[in-house]
């Protein structure tokens, strides 16, 4: 079949049964084509906690030449458990491609809240907090400054609370800002 009927065929999985995340892994694993590697990765996302994956993401995301495929693959690692987040943070911080580095980035970041490492969480906010910080208030792409914004919030350190509340009061995009202040954690 032509990669662009792979593409749809893998998409298409998204919406399946749990039983279609083995064929997808194949697919985001072995195809020669990058799109449709990128395609099968997005819909194993779309299945949420199957099994333990995050080891064999992780595996793929390390081995993947084409930065889009590790984003997707980043995207598919957030609902996974017990992220390997020691072993994903090089590969994250190699990326060149800022939306393949912000997917890293959010999956380190739940890393962090599923963990008690405490050396992890500051790593995390001494290195990651001021680049998504930078990211939001950046000129980048909404998208990507939105997700830079949904980093800060998953992983629920002071650092990363303290960038939300600069970001509310500086965003230039009330989007972005609002985005900030939902993110925020109400002190009683």
């Amino acid at each position: 079949m032509p990669p662009e009927t792979r593409v749809v065929a893998a998409e298409a999985l998204a919406y399946s049964s749990q039983s279609a995340v083995p064929f997808l892994l194949e697919f985001a694993q072995n195809d020669a084509d990058a799109d449709v590697r990128a395609s099968a990765a997005w819909a194993v996302s779309a299945h949420g906690r199957y099994q333990d994956l995050a080891p064999v993401l992780t595996d793929m995301i390390e081995a993947d030449p084409d930065e889009d495929v590790r984003r997707r693959l980043y995207e598919a690692l957030l609902p996974q458990a017990e992220i390997p987040a020691e072993r994903l943070f090089p590969s994250v911080l190699d990326e060149d491609d800022i939306a393949a580095r912000v997917a890293g980035f959010n999956a380190l970041a739940n890393a962090v809240t599923q963990t008690s490492n405490g050396q992890f969480a500051s790593t995390f906010d001494q290195q990651i907090v001021p680049e998504l910080l930078q990211i939001a208030l950046s000129d980048n792409s909404v998208n990507i400054r939105m997700r830079a914004v949904f980093g800060l919030r998953r992983a629920q350190t002071a650092a990363a609370q303290a960038a939300l509340a600069e970001i509310a009061n500086r965003a230039s995009s009330s989007q972005i800002a609002e985005a900030a202040r939902h993110g925020l954690k109400t002190r009683n």
